[in-house]
Order: C-alpha cells, then structure tokens, then sequence
C-alpha cells in the first residue's frame, strides 16, 4: 500500500460545554501528530463540534470529508477514535464505500 498523498483529518466533538472547542483541538493535535510520524504531507482538516455523530443530524465537515474522498481531494482520513469517525454501522458502511 502506497503511502497517501492527500491526507484529512476528521475531528467530532458531540458535546461542548463550555463551547471553547479545546476537545476537538487535542484531537486535531494528536492526528497532525500521526500525520507527522508517518511522513505524510500536511493534512486537510475537518471537524464538526457540538454535534452528536449518533443522533442522525447533518455534520457538514464530515459531509465535506466526503464528498472530496468521493472525488478523489482526499485519499487518507486520519481520526482519534474510529467513534470520533462514525458512531453507527450504517453510517461505517457508508464511509467504507
């Protein structure tokens, strides 16, 4: 397996408290971290905070993910939790496609 050359990263918070966004900074620190340490070119980066990835709504940066993964912007996405990704098994598949 070739090594990307357009990595992203996805980020999801489901709830900020406090509405400061600090958790999902960590999480995109820990991925550019990753990225790094793989030697991986800079990644796009997108997150969705303060929204459930269980309750069915629209995350708009992980419908934007997807639609430059489908037109091939995007060939890698980097996430700290695969439930930070997707929290259904529909929604999993729908990825994976």
């Amino acid at each position: 397996m070739k090594p990307p050359t357009a990595p992203a990263i996805y980020a999801r918070i489901s709830l900020d408290a406090e509405g400061d966004g600090k958790a999902v900074q960590r999480q995109l620190e820990d991925c550019r971290k990753a990225v790094a340490n793989n030697g991986w070119p800079e990644a796009v980066e997108y997150f969705d905070s303060d929204v459930s990835g269980y309750s069915g709504k629209v995350r708009p940066q992980y419908e934007r993910m997807l639609a430059d993964i489908a037109s091939r912007s995007v060939d890698a996405v980097v996430c700290y939790n695969l439930d930070r990704l997707t929290r259904q098994p529909k929604e999993f598949e729908r990825f994976n496609d």
